[in-house]
């Protein structure tokens, strides 16, 4: 991390995260930089928090030469500054938190980038796409398919009777209700029950037939 000057107690981090450095720290506490490099090496608070949350950066001096810092995120300021007393510590202290809060309500209204695909992103995406509307029409050919072969069994399980009432209605004689209630699977009171109701005698109606030597309707 180069920098050529220092300016605001917190900054955010490239992936969004409010931290600040010893520096700044040495700064707002009016130490030396020195004195707050050593309680933070003397401390071990790197061996206490991942390199996420402490770890050591590079700054450009007034001469410009690089020199090292120690980058630190609210939990790890916190920790180190624990340890600074005096009269105008508590007030240092206060106004670190407020910075910290402050700098998360103005990442909180940042909008995000919006991404910018390289070619070879842009092809899988296509590819996820185009894959998704072939299994789409997958399942809607299945759907048809079983809805085909549906309609087929029910035409097929229904073929006998049709020929059956096509028989009946060509046939110049006249045939008895326990005949017909015996083709369709039925006993003669049932057909006669059926009979007796409006709905069934008009579908009786198709059914059965006089012949032509002038038979009474049975």
């Amino acid at each position: 991390m180069e920098q050529t000057q220092i300016d605001g107690l917190v900054i955010m981090r490239p992936d969004g995260i409010p931290v600040t450095d010893s520096l700044r720290i040495a700064g707002l506490f009016k130490k030396g930089h020195k004195v707050v490099l050593q309680s933070i090496e003397s401390g071990h608070y790197a061996e206490e928090f991942n390199r996420h949350e402490i770890k050591t950066v590079e700054y450009r001096d007034a001469k410009g030469e690089m020199r090292k810092m120690y980058e630190l995120t609210e939990s790890a300021a916190m920790l180190v500054t624990l340890s600074f007393t005096g009269k105008e510590a508590m007030s240092f202290k206060r106004e670190l938190v407020w910075a910290f809060h402050e700098m998360r309500k103005t990442i909180s209204h940042i909008t995000p980038p919006t991404k910018v695909l390289s070619r070879q992103e842009q092809i899988m995406q296509a590819m996820c796409f185009l894959q998704e509307d072939v299994k789409a029409l997958q399942q809607q050919n299945e759907i048809q398919q079983e809805r085909i072969l549906l309609q087929a069994h029910e035409a097929a399980i229904a073929a006998p009777k049709v020929d059956y009432y096509d028989e009946v209605l060509r046939s110049d004689k006249a045939i008895t209700a326990t005949v017909i209630a015996k083709e369709l699977g039925m006993s003669a009171v049932t057909l006669n029950q059926t009979r007796s109701d409006s709905q069934g005698r008009q579908c009786m109606g198709s059914v059965l037939k006089v012949s032509r030597q002038g038979a009474h309707h049975l």
